[in-house]
């Protein structure tokens, strides 16, 4: 039997007063597994600072490859933290670029899953 949303959340989302948090699988969900998980994508984040840094052998990224091996979350976004400074931050052209390159062509293959999120905010519950 599916999973049946509690009385409570069904009339915050029918009254527009829900906190929808859609995390990385509705990227993957929405591309058929193209869009990268939020691992992969930190990764892969690490990988393009590292290359614009000074390469894979510098201190500070063996520092974010140890904090990837925890399985801590907290551990996992400090590492994300670092990789976005070296990128030059959310507003720096570097990050900007990363994210362009890596995400600028996704091409909705479920686009009802995106239709879907937008009835919900359009009818005033928030996205996250």
């Amino acid at each position: 039997m599916a999973d049946v949303p509690p009385n409570e959340l069904k009339a915050a989302i029918a009254e527009g007063r829900a906190l929808i948090v859609c995390g990385a699988g509705v990227s993957r969900a929405a591309t058929d597994g193209a869009a990268p998980g939020w691992a992969q994508l930190i990764r892969e984040g690490l990988a393009e600072a590292a290359k614009l840094n000074g390469g894979r052998d510098k201190p500070w990224v063996k520092a974010c490859e140890a904090l990837l091996a925890s399985d801590e979350v907290g551990d996992w976004l400090n590492a994300a933290d670092d990789i976005q400074k070296k990128l030059g931050g959310p507003t720096g052209g570097l990050y900007r670029a990363f994210f362009k390159q890596r995400l600028g062509g996704l091409k909705a293959t479920h686009p009802a899953i995106l239709s879907a999120l937008k009835r919900l905010a359009d009818a005033g519950n928030r996205l996250a």
